[in-house]
């Protein structure tokens, strides 16, 4: 995945969830890598010849080593050319109000074909404070995506020039940003939505409870309890309520069945196992409006209020644990360098119990010490207290790395606690190709005349467009780049044996700080041998300093 990251103007910010209003959100701040990184973007130094060096051409000629087959030769961000809104201004002071966001957003891809635009948003930012919103827009007509949204009175809490931003993704994972201030039109809009409001600074209450059951019988089979919650709330309106019962835990959201936003019934229903034992269950409820307001109610305040607040439980209790008595991995050698691989997991297990509802297998990867595959098991035949389980385990030739793996079982029951089994004897050794794309560190010399990169391994194609040097405020040096084999010996840049790449500033020396950045939008040549770019996501920084 691409960082978000604006076209051109300055900003980088995360990825946002469909319309949070109300959330805390840090105000748009840049970190050095991401600020550096945009900076460069499509900025590209001139490359001088230095005589007696070996010196990257200024335009680089076919590279050396085609690109691996794994790596989407989409390295080019989706631009946002257009963003509007229907109304510039909105008071929300008393009525609630529909504003829609238009946006043209094209992906040219580029050094490769265009994977096309895969989701866009708008998201507003509050004047000198952290409340924020998020418009998902939906795909029309050729490049237009549009979102609607009615903003509900006091909803945007924050009177003054809310900031419109436009983000877009594309099918490779590339990220934009845009700032809708870049399409203002003078006279007409200056890119911002202009909000007058009072805010609502109340969080919803609950006016009633009821709950179907005051007890429940669960040894025969597993039951329901219907929860309803009656809520008030007069200005934003109700954006969510979870519910939660203890014994055992679970939190469930509950979804409106009767009213509307302001006053209406929400209902959950709450499923109890037949191993719960014997107990009472606890209920609480949260709370929030679409101002971000947020209140919990707690099964003591429920009961002070003289609503229900819980039911009684009678059903099993489950003491054993399920048991793998047999288990078979298809393959103790997994070659996965040239075609995606599978591995089928089969285990028979027995319990005693409230039997086994499900479960998944982990391959864990034990050079890395993680996680390298995980796969639901499901059942071939038996039931929950005597079957046979088969996981199917597809193995990704782009993303396996050679390792031992050692599956993991875990099993669930229908008492809700899982079990983990780890199958030591049942190994999976894997051979993969290199998919592993280059690293590397910087040097600087005392006298701050050169800057040395240092790979991990060979790797081709350094140029003055795929390594791009950035002072600490963003701006991009001239110079030239000399490389050297392994050996140390002078090799050309675009050559198959670079080890390291010595750049020198022209007519400058090289800043206290900065970053390398290789491989910036709609560049892929800095690559290793088996075709694997370095990452656009690596900013190679250096100090003078250090």
């Amino acid at each position: 995945m691409r960082p978000w990251s604006s076209v051109p103007g300055p900003g980088a910010v995360r990825a946002a969830r469909p319309l949070c209003l109300g959330d805390s959100m840090p105000a748009l701040s840049v970190r050095p890598s991401r600020r550096l990184a945009v900076a460069m973007s499509g900025v590209l130094a001139a490359a001088v010849t230095a005589t007696g060096l070996v010196v990257a051409p200024a335009v680089s000629a076919a590279p050396a080593v085609p690109l691996s087959p794994c790596v989407d030769s989409d390295h080019g961000q989706p631009a946002i050319t257009a963003l509007r809104v229907s109304a510039p201004r909105v008071d929300l002071r008393s009525k609630a109000r529909l504003v829609t966001f238009t946006a043209q957003i094209v992906d040219t891809g580029q050094p490769g074909a265009g994977s096309g635009v895969t989701s866009a948003e708008v998201s507003l930012q509050a004047p000198g404070s952290a409340q924020f919103a998020t418009v998902p827009l939906s795909h029309g007509s050729g490049t237009t995506w549009q979102g609607q949204y009615r903003f509900q009175p006091g909803e945007l809490r924050v009177s003054g020039r809310w900031r419109v931003l436009g983000r877009a993704s594309d099918g490779a994972g590339n990220r934009s940003l845009q700032d809708a201030s870049a399409f203002a039109r003078p006279g007409t809009w200056d890119g911002y939505l202009r909000v007058r409001t009072t805010a609502d600074r109340t969080a919803p209450r609950v006016t009633t409870s009821a709950v179907s059951r005051d007890a429940v019988d669960a040894r025969r089979s597993s039951r329901r309890v219907r929860v309803d919650v009656r809520l008030a709330d007069s200005r934003s309106g109700v954006r969510s309520v979870a519910l939660r019962a203890t014994a055992p835990a679970t939190v469930t959201r509950a979804r409106r069945t009767a009213g509307d936003l302001h006053r209406g019934r929400w209902t959950a229903w709450v499923t109890v196992p037949r191993y719960a034992g014997l107990r009472r269950v606890r209920l609480s409820v949260r709370l929030e409006d679409r101002a971000g307001n947020k209140r919990t109610v707690t099964a003591a305040a429920l009961r002070r209020a003289h609503q229900p607040s819980g039911f009684d439980v009678r059903s099993r209790t489950d003491r054993s644990a399920p048991q793998i008595t047999e288990r078979t991995v298809s393959t103790q050698s997994l070659d996965v360098r040239t075609a995606d691989g599978t591995v089928l997991v089969d285990v028979h297990v027995t319990d005693t119990g409230a039997g086994v509802s499900g479960g998944q297998v982990l391959l864990y990867d034990d050079a890395a010490r993680q996680v390298a595959y995980t796969a639901p098991l499901r059942p071939q035949f038996g039931n929950g207290n005597d079957a046979t389980w088969r996981a199917i385990v597809q193995v990704d030739h782009c993303t396996a790395r050679s390792s031992t793996w050692t599956p993991l079982v875990q099993l669930t029951t229908y008492a809700g606690p899982t079990t983990s089994t780890r199958l030591a004897d049942q190994r999976v050794s894997v051979t993969s190709s290199d998919t592993i794309a280059p690293k590397a560190t910087a040097t600087v010399s005392a006298s701050r005349t050169n800057l040395v990169l240092h790979f991990d391994e060979a790797v081709t194609g350094v140029s003055d467009s795929s390594a791009v040097v950035m002072s600490s405020n963003g701006g991009s040096l001239s110079g030239t780049w000399s490389c050297a084999d392994g050996p140390g010996l002078p090799t050309p840049c675009d050559g198959t044996s670079v080890w390291t790449a010595t750049f020198t500033p022209t007519g400058q020396l090289l800043p206290s700080d900065g970053a390398v950045q290789l491989n910036p939008w709609t560049v892929l040549d800095l690559r290793d041998l088996a075709g694997n770019p370095a990452a656009w996501e690596q900013s190679v920084y250096f100090s003078a300093s250090a």
